[in-house]
């Protein structure tokens, strides 16, 4: 099965945001599982608050089923399963 992969920060504009779900519900419709990745970089380390904020936003965005975020180090990552 394909796989993609979508990468998120934590100040991503409301309009990207949008646009990463519109690609993420686009690749699901395909049949792909789709992995999102928010990665804390340097100084943004302490905002790991607002990083579960964001991806809680842009899960509440889809409209695909999601796994619960996870945070492996400094990642937080969700799978989305293919709606066909």
């Amino acid at each position: 099965m394909k796989h993609k992969t979508i990468r998120l920060t934590v100040n991503i504009a409301v309009a990207d945001l949008e646009r990463k779900c519109r690609q993420v519900q686009a690749f699901s419709n395909k049949g792909l599982n789709t992995t999102i990745n928010l990665t804390l970089k340097g100084r943004q380390r302490v905002f790991k608050e607002r990083a579960n904020q964001t991806m809680e936003v842009f899960i509440d965005g889809l409209s695909a089923q999601c796994s619960p975020p996870t945070w492996n180090g400094l990642v937080l990552s969700t799978t989305v399963a293919p709606t066909k």
